[in-house]
């Protein structure tokens, strides 16, 4: 009679314990609002190819700009060097970015805003680091990563890029999100 009980209450503590991890899963991961809320998220390398063959390549030594870059136009920017500031993107084509090695910090808001696009390909060479600061200025009230996107957002390359943001989301994107290929190894909070 007594191993009867025993079992009985063993048996009732793991179904305590499996329904408890229930809900600890569902509390935690599936009320999550923060887990992915991107239209589609990817990782394809057939996805979203374009030719940029015809598109003139600039060289922008980010040590020579002063807060931010405007790209206003369709074009591949080829970007190298320190910025003390952000990337706004906001043309109505195709834009190809490259960092080559660049190291990008903004105290008040995010490395990278796409406000508008076609589509904004970031291709990665060699190390990148961006960092975003823990609190954003008004300007970017509605902004919440260190890259936000508006439109969709293509990596690709064979470099790295280590994203870190003190405030909110490290990778945001409002409609599509493609990984092609590159590293991202420093990601928390990344996808939202």
């Amino acid at each position: 009679m007594k191993n009867k009980v025993k079992i009985f209450g063993i048996v009732i503590a793991l179904l305590i314990l499996i329904i408890l991890g229930v809900c600890v899963y569902f509390y935690f991961y599936k009320n999550d609002s923060t887990t992915l809320t991107a239209t589609n998220i990817s990782i394809n390398e057939g996805d979203y190819d374009y030719d940029f063959g015809d598109y003139e390549e600039i060289l922008v030594k980010l040590d020579s700009v002063s807060d931010v870059y405007e790209i206003t136009d369709k074009g591949v920017y080829h970007f190298t060097g320190k910025l003390n500031g952000y990337i706004r993107i906001n043309t109505d084509k195709n834009v190809k970015i490259i960092f080559d090695g660049v190291i990008i910090n903004n105290d008040n808001g995010p490395c990278i805003y796409v406000e508008n696009a076609k589509n904004t390909y970031i291709e990665l060479v060699g190390e990148n680091n961006l960092t975003s600061g823990s609190d954003y200025s008004s300007e970017f009230l509605d902004i919440d990563g260190c890259i936000y996107s508006s439109d969709d957002l293509i990596f690709m390359g064979d470099g790295i890029l280590n994203v870190t943001s003190k405030y909110l989301d490290g990778i945001v994107s409002t409609d599509d999100l493609v990984f092609k290929s590159g590293t991202i190894p420093n990601h928390q909070k990344i996808l939202r």
